[in-house]
């Protein structure tokens, strides 16, 4: 007579679990040995059909590990930051696209190497926990933020919340929560990010965390945190790890920018010796129509540079595009359209032609870059990146 496998109980069948979580469930060790489970460590399990994730990993190092918190490119995940790709698993890099993460109505990105980041306290010994990769370093009591179970469980985004990512962990889970979810606060985990992250890249995140978002869009009218705040967060620590990038990064953070490639535009720009340009500005035209916000605006050249990511690619955004592009045109305005073509890579992989990868052969391996004295150069130079010669151009037109 043929055996009949004895159900998964739902709140372990989309997660990895400990011995001990499937035993309260009603799993006796022989199931866990049977072809429904899968061993994953000394002690943890999954259910055969379920891949386990960092997250699912996540919650079961906050168990076992009470003084531990989620920090670098997990807690970034977790707060929604800009992570480049080149951390991200391939499953969610084609649905991610350009450094934007999923909303909350969808998944939460996938950390790349599987296993979630922690930091624990360097008075403290090093957990063993073989399923997250671990780092050691003082805890202040403001640097841990400690998230409630009904947030972790319906997703962040909506109503003003603390994140803009998707659900970590499905409802079903709720049964094997014991305590809320500890993680480095956004401005620590800012601080952090200065080790993995190159100069460019960690502006994009000072860029997203002080923007003014958008009540209607967000649900949302502050930003993350400030510019002060995140300077505040670098005097308490003068000794840090990546304080050279932190400072080139806080000294050019601005408000205003709406995405990395915007970021990476006005830093780019700035760096071939062009002047900063003003970020996302309406432009009051004759008649006092008013163009609503713009990329990158010069106003004194009357030089408007626009950046044309996936979402300007929807029919009725071309449209409105159209219609305020014409309008700049007939006042006198120049309109230039930036495309990732006409972007060098300066971290960002996958995103951007071989031609301008800085890890294309040839081109040395870094982990930190100081853009003013590093030895290499981008290919090609500054002065010959499309984004810049389309914009020069522009300048040279309305001069005449």
């Amino acid at each position: 007579m043929a055996r009949i496998r004895t159900p998964i109980p739902a709140a372990l069948e989309h997660t990895a679990f400990t011995s001990q979580e499937a035993y309260a469930q009603g799993v006796t060790r022989d199931q866990l040995r049977g072809p429904n489970y899968q061993k994953l460590h000394r002690g943890i399990y999954a259910p055969t059909a379920h891949s386990p994730t960092s997250w699912d990993y996540a919650r079961i190092v906050t168990h076992a590990c009470p003084r531990a918190a989620l920090s670098q490119i997990s807690a970034a995940l977790f707060w929604g930051m800009p992570v480049p790709l080149r951390f991200l698993a391939r499953t969610c890099s084609h649905l991610l696209g350009a450094l934007t993460l999923l909303s909350h109505h969808g998944c939460a990105p996938e950390k790349s190497s599987g296993f979630p980041d922690f930091v624990y306290p360097s008075y403290h010994r090093s957990p063993t926990q073989p399923c997250a990769e671990w780092r050691q370093h003082p805890l202040a009591s403001g640097d841990v933020v400690n998230v409630e179970l009904a947030k972790i469980l319906t997703g962040f985004g909506t109503g003003g919340s603390a994140a803009g990512v998707g659900r970590l962990w499905r409802p079903s889970t709720a049964q094997l929560w014991k305590k809320p979810l500890p993680v480095m606060s956004r401005e620590r985990t800012f601080l952090d990010l200065a080790t993995v992250l190159n100069q460019f890249e960690l502006v994009a995140v000072g860029d997203y965390l002080v923007r003014q978002p958008r009540q209607i869009y967000e649900g949302r009218s502050e930003p993350y945190c400030t510019i002060a705040a995140l300077k505040n967060a670098r005097e308490s620590y003068p000794r840090i790890d990546g304080s050279t990038n932190t400072r080139w990064a806080l000294d050019n953070i601005r408000v205003g920018s709406d995405s990395p490639q915007e970021t990476l535009c006005r830093l780019l720009l700035v760096e071939a010796g062009l002047p900063e340009p003003q970020l996302n500005k309406p432009i009051l035209l004759s008649g006092g129509r008013v163009i609503p916000d713009r990329d990158l605006v010069y106003p004194s050249q009357k030089i408007v540079v626009e950046y044309q990511g996936s979402s300007h690619e929807e029919a009725e955004k071309a449209q409105r595009d159209h219609y305020h592009a014409s309008a700049l045109r007939n006042e006198g305005w120049e309109v230039v359209p930036i495309y990732k073509d006409d972007l060098p890579n300066v971290g960002w992989c996958e995103e951007f032609p071989m031609k301008f990868r800085v890890d294309a052969p040839g081109m040395p391996q870094f982990n930190r870059v100081n853009f003013k004295s590093s030895p290499y150069a981008l290919a090609p130079d500054p002065r010959d990146w499309p984004l810049v010669v389309k914009v020069r151009e522009a300048f040279r037109r309305q001069a005449a």
